[in-house]
């Protein structure tokens, strides 16, 4: 009966650290979906000619059609197109967290003004919201922000270079993060109840199992603390690089 108990747990613990990642990515569904253009990079590259490059269907240099992660690591450009609203009323750009050594983002407004912020590995971790989502604010100037664009050094690209690209508003991010919140407190909670309760069934029965599983779940409680972004929002001082190689040691 232990033992059949000990299999159930196991396989809702799997289950639940493969379904962590994806609930992480799901929580950069509000808004509006940017489609993003990607270019990689070469020597003498400026942001502003970059700006005004069309596409490879215009016989440019970006890319709006194949995946991201076909480009392989690298350093690139990638732009998207704004709503009308962007740069008027309060935006946020969001993207899901991924592994890059720096990043420049760059958003030019109707008027032709650019407004240029640089964020470097460890800066990413202060831009970082709970479900491991980059958020950046689209200064508002009262005319339209018409295109952000991102020069991205060092990226990975093992799940893109600027992953699901969004435009929202403070309102919605701050609903989204709340409903992120609850899963992970009590995905915590949970784990952190499992772990008391076989410890204390190992001071009774000390079977050497129970000491691995309270591993296990000490793992998992780790994995699901850094993947959410919760270490950055205590250890925002850390860079972001760090956190993702303590998810995958927790891993």
């Amino acid at each position: 009966m232990i033992a059949l108990r000990l299999f159930c747990r196991l396989l809702l613990l799997c289950v639940g650290l493969s379904v962590l990642p994806a609930v992480s990515h799901a929580q950069n569904v509000g808004g509006s979906a940017l489609r993003a253009c990607v270019a990689p990079a070469r020597a003498g590259d400026r942001p502003q000619d970059m700006l005004r490059v069309g596409t490879v269907r215009d016989g440019g240099r970006f890319d709006c059609d194949t995946r991201q992660t076909a480009f392989g690591p690298g350093d690139f450009w990638v732009r998207v197109s704004l709503p009308a609203d962007a740069g008027v009323t309060p935006r946020l750009l969001r993207s899901a967290s991924v592994w890059r050594e720096s990043a420049v983002l760059y958003v030019r407004y109707a008027d032709g003004f650019i407004v240029r912020e640089e964020t470097s590995d460890r800066a990413a971790s202060r831009t970082l919201r709970l479900g491991a989502i980059f958020e950046q604010a689209i200064p508002v100037r009262g005319v339209a922000a018409r295109t952000a664009l991102w020069y991205v050094k060092g990226a990975s690209n093992a799940r893109g270079i600027i992953a699901d690209p969004r435009l929202t508003t403070p309102a919605a991010a701050h609903r989204a993060e709340i409903r992120i919140t609850a899963f992970y407190g009590a995905f915590l909670g949970l784990c952190g109840a499992l772990l008391v309760y076989n410890l204390a069934l190992w001071l009774v029965l000390r079977h050497r199992f129970q000491l691995s599983y309270c591993l296990l779940l000490l793992a998992l409680g780790g994995y699901a603390f850094s993947s959410s972004g919760m270490f950055a929002l205590i250890w925002p001082d850390f860079a972001n690089t760090f956190r993702l190689r303590l998810n995958h040691l927790t891993l």
